[in-house]
C-alpha cells in the first residue's frame, strides 16, 4: 500500500491519537481560531473524516482579543471506561483543562481546571487506576523538564506532589510528553528541540512510573535535523497508537518549507509504521526519513482530497471553517442561498473580534473562489490571512453604482494598496486567490467576463519565520469591514497544481502555462546550450541525459539495428532526442502542451504522431490503447509533485509492450542528501517550485528502478525491460 503524507495537510498541528475497538480520534491544536480542538475519526488512520471540534461554546473556550498565537495549545485525547477525555491548555485564558464527553459525536463538558503552570498535558490511567497528568515542568533550579503528578478527575485536583521524571536527552524545550504502559515497561515520549527545524522525538522508558527513565540508544526516534532540504522538516510531538491486529503507528507534526527555511502552510500532521527492535525500542518507518508518498503493509493508494466546493446550504457550517477569536456570531448569517458576513469595526490589522470566516490553506498550488454580492459603506472580499501584521486581502467597496477592488497587503508596519480597478454596474463581483508555492495572484470580475489580475504577493513574507514565534499557518477566507453586509453565494477549492512556475528561465518565469514554453520555444535549445556548457543547475549534463536514453534505446531495440521500434515521449519540448530516434527509422509518438515547441518539432518529423496535450493530466484519451517499447520522458517529470510523479509512472507502465522501458532523464538525485547538496550548491538559482525525483524515494514504490548518476544535477532511471548493456 502506498499513502500521501501528509494525511491532514495544513495548520493541524501537535496530534494526539487514540483508539476505541477499530475506531480512531484524533485531535489537534487550534490557538487562536474558533472552535477549539479539531476532532477526526478514521477506521485504518489514512482516511480522516472532521467530526467537528472539541470546544464549541465561549464558556470551554474564551479567546476575546486573544495574541498571535495563544489560545489552545497541544492537546492529548484519551478514552477510559467509556468515556473520552481531552485535557489541553488554553494560554491566554485559565491555563490547564480537561473536558469530557460519552458521545464522541455530541457536547462536551465545561472545563475542569487543574492548578498547574506549565504546557502540553496529557493523561494516563495505570493499571491500579490511578490517573497522572504528565504536562511540562520547571525544577527548583529554573531547569525545563517533564514534570507528573497523580489527578482526581472528578475535581482537577492534585493528589500529589509534580515530580521531576524526565530531562530528555539534552534539546531545548522538552515537551508534548505522552505516557504508555507497553508490557512491564512505562514509556515516556516526548518532543525536543523546539517546534522549529531542530524538532525531533525521543523516548524513554522506565520499570516505575516515577522513573528512573532510561533514555533510548538510538534516540532521537524521528527528525530531520540533519536531513537539510529534504520535503518535510521540523518532525516531532508525536503520539503512538496500536491497531486491533497489534501493529503501531505514529502520528507526528512537520513542516513543508515553499523555499529553503521558509513554510507558511503550518505544522502539519503525518503519519508512519513503527516497529519495535529486539531490545523492545521503537522504530519509525524502519529508520528512513519520512517522505511524501510512504509504503505501508496493505493494498491500494490513499491520496488526500484537494478540491471542495462549499455552498454553505446547511443552517451550520461545515467543520473546515473557522472564525478568528471568538465570533459576534450575530455577523454570520448560514441559508441556502449562502453566508452573509456583516462588518465590525475591528480590522484585521487589530487582536479584536473581527468578521472572517476561513480554511485552513492545505496545499501550495490551490484556487480559491468565491461570488460575493456587496451592500453598504465597508470592505469586503477574500483574503489570505496568517497574522494580524501578515495577511493580504482582496477587497471589494460600493462606488458611483459599480465596485472597486484593490489588493491591500500589510507585512509587520508596511501597508501597500494596488491601484484600484473599477467594475461599473455591478454590486456582484467573482473573486479569486490563485496560490503557488512563491506567490498568491488576486483576480476578480464580473459574471460572463474575462478575470482581472488585481495584483501578486509573495508567499514567503506570510511564512512563519518572517514572523515572531507564531504557531498557526495561513487561512484562505472571506471578511467584512465596517458597515457593510457581504454575501457570498459560495466558495471552492480547486487544485491549481498545474499553474505552478515551470522552472523556465527567469524573464518567463511568471509564464505558468502553455503560453510561456510557447515564448521559450524559440530560445530553448541556446538555454539549455549555455547553461550546460557552464555545467550549470538544472542543465549540467543535459546532453549526457538524452545520450544515455538514446543508448538505452538503441541497445534494447531487437536483434537488428533496422528494427522499428515505438517510441512515446512524454513532454518533448522541440525534440532534440526525439529526432535522433525517428532519424534511426522508430515510430515517434509524442506529447507536449507548447504548440509552438510541436510546430518546431513536426517540422523535423513530419511522420510522426504529435498531440497536444498537458501530460499533468494522464495521456491524452487517443492513447488509450496504445502500447510502446519504449516511452521516454526528459526534464518534464519534475513539474508534477511527488505524489503525481508516482501516480503517473504507474500510468505509463499500462502503456507499457511486453519486455518496454520507461527511460526518464532528469534534474535528479541518488539520495535526499545529494539532492541538498546541488541545492545549497545552486543557491539563489535553486528552482523551489520543483520537484526533483530522487531514487531512494521511488525506490520503496518501485522496487526495479535503477538509477543512473550523470551530473551533479542530473541521472536517468530505467524502469521495466531488460538491461541490454
Amino acid at each position: 500500500m502506498t499513502y500521501e503524507n501528509p494525511i491532514l495537510p495544513g495548520f493541524y498541528p501537535d496530534p494526539s491519537i487514540c483508539r476505541v475497538g477499530e475506531d480512531y480520534y484524533l485531535v489537534n491544536s487550534s490557538f487562536e481560531f474558533f472552535p477549539g480542538v479539531p476532532l477526526w475519526h478514521s477506521r485504518d488512520l489514512l482516511h480522516w473524516e472532521q467530526l467537528g471540534y472539541v470546544l464549541t461554546r465561549e464558556s470551554q473556550l474564551p479567546l476575546v482579543d486573544c495574541r498571535t498565537s495563544g489560545g489552545i495549545f497541544a492537546p492529548t485525547i484519551r478514552y477510559h471506561d467509556g468515556r473520552f477525555y481531552v485535557i489541553t491548555t488554553n494560554v491566554t485564558g485559565g491555563g490547564n483543562f480537561f473536558v469530557w464527553t460519552d458521545d464522541i459525536r455530541g457536547e462536551w463538558s465545561d472545563p475542569i481546571w487543574i492548578d498547574h503552570q506549565g504546557i502540553d498535558p496529557s493523561l494516563f490511567w495505570d493499571a491500579d487506576g490511578k490517573v497522572y497528568y504528565t504536562g511540562t515542568h520547571t525544577d527548583e533550579n529554573g531547569n525545563n523538564c517533564i514534570g507528573q503528578f497523580e489527578i482526581d478527575l472528578e475535581t482537577g485536583a492534585k493528589l500529589s506532589e509534580t515530580k521531576c521524571i524526565w530531562y530528555g536527552t539534552g534539546g531545548k524545550c522538552p515537551e508534548g510528553p505522552h505516557m504508555y504502559r507497553i508490557g512491564d515497561w512505562y514509556y515516556l515520549m516526548i518532543a525536543e528541540g523546539g517546534t522549529e527545524y531542530g524538532h525531533m522525538e525521543t523516548i524513554a522508558r522506565s520499570r516505575s512510573v516515577w522513573g528512573p527513565f532510561e533514555s533510548c540508544p538510538h534516540n532521537p526516534i524521528l527528525t530531520h535535523r540533519n536531513a537539510h532540504r529534504v520535503e518535510f522538516q521540523a518532525l516531532g510531538h508525536a503520539d503512538l497508537v496500536e491497531t486491533p491486529e497489534g501493529k503501531w503507528w505514529m502520528v507526528f507534526h512537520g513542516i513543508r518549507p515553499s523555499v529553503f527555511m521558509l513554510h507558511h502552510t503550518g505544522r502539519e500532521t503525518m503519519i508512519a509504521p513503527v516497529t519495535w527492535d529486539e531490545n523492545g525500542w521503537p522504530v519509525v518507518y524502519g529508520g528512513k526519513e519520512i517522505q511524501p508518498i510512504m509504503t505501508a503493509e496493505g493494498e491500494g493508494d490513499v491520496r488526500v482530497a484537494r478540491s471542495w466546493h462549499d455552498d454553505f446550504n446547511t443552517a451550520a457550517p461545515a467543520p473546515r471553517w473557522s472564525y478568528l477569536r471568538t465570533p459576534d456570531r450575530m455577523k454570520y448569517t448560514f441559508d441556502k442561498s449562502g453566508v452573509t458576513l456583516r462588518g465590525s469595526e475591528a480590522t484585521l490589522d487589530e487582536l479584536k473580534t473581527v468578521t472572517f470566516f476561513g480554511v485552513r490553506q492545505q496545499q501550495f498550488g490551490l484556487n480559491y473562489t468565491t461570488e460575493m454580492t456587496l451592500s453598504g459603506d465597508g470592505k469586503a472580499g477574500m483574503t489570505v490571512f496568517h497574522t494580524n501584521e501578515h495577511h493580504y486581502e482582496l477587497f471589494a467597496e460600493r462606488k458611483n453604482g459599480g465596485m472597486e477592488v484593490t489588493l491591500r497587503r500589510r507585512v509587520v508596519d508596511m501597508l501597500i494598496e494596488s491601484e484600484p480597478v473599477f467594475f461599473p454596474e455591478t454590486d456582484t463581483l467573482t473573486l479569486c486567490i490563485k496560490a503557488n508555492r512563491l506567490r498568491y495572484t488576486f483576480l476578480a470580475g464580473k459574471a460572463g467576463e474575462e478575470m482581472k489580475e488585481i495584483g501578486t504577493g509573495s508567499t514567503q513574507l506570510l511564512s512563519t519565520e518572517c514572523m515572531n514565534c507564531t504557531f498557526t499557518g495561513c487561512f484562505a477566507g472571506m471578511f467584512a469591514e465596517g458597515n457593510c453586509t457581504a454575501h457570498f453565494d459560495y466558495f471552492s477549492t480547486e487544485d491549481g497544481r498545474t499553474e505552478q512556475n515551470t522552472g523556465i528561465p527567469a524573464k518567463w518565469r511568471n509564464a505558468m502555462d502553455d503560453k510561456g514554453f510557447d515564448r521559450w520555444a524559440d530560445d530553448y535549445d541556446q538555454t539549455v546550450r549555455t547553461m550546460e556548457e557552464a555545467e550549470a543547475y538544472p542543465f549540467a549534463g543535459y546532453r549526457q541525459v538524452l545520450e544515455r536514453i538514446y543508448e538505452l534505446v538503441r541497445a534494447g531495440r531487437g536483434r537488428s539495428v533496422f528494427d522499428v521500434r515505438s517510441v512515446l515521449d512524454v513532454g518533448f519540448g522541440t525534440g532534440v532526442l526525439t529526432r535522433r530516434l525517428y532519424a534511426d527509422g522508430c515510430k515517434i509518438t509524442g506529447v507536449d502542451f507548447s504548440e509552438r515547441m510541436i510546430e518546431i518539432a513536426q517540422a523535423q518529423m513530419p511522420e510522426a504522431v504529435l498531440l497536444r496535450h498537458d501530460f499533468s493530466q494522464g495521456l491524452p484519451a487517443a492513447l488509450e490503447k496504445e502500447r510502446f517499447d519504449f516511452i521516454i520522458c526528459t526534464y518534464a517529470l519534475h513539474h508534477l509533485d511527488y505524489a503525481a510523479q508516482a501516480d503517473f509512472l504507474r500510468t505509463l507502465f499500462r502503456h507499457l509492450a511486453p519486455g518496454g522501458q520507461v527511460l526518464v532523464g532528469d534534474v535528479a538525485f541518488a539520495t535526499a542528501q545529494e539532492q541538498a547538496a546541488c541545492r545549497e550548491k545552486a543557491g539563489a538559482d535553486w528552482d523551489a517550485e520543483e520537484y526533483y525525483p530522487v531514487a531512494e524515494q521511488l525506490r520503496p514504490l518501485f522496487p526495479d528502478l535503477r538509477f543512473e548518476k550523470i551530473s551533479h544535477c542530473a541521472g536517468v532511471f530505467v524502469f521495466g525491460g531488460e538491461r541490454k548493456n
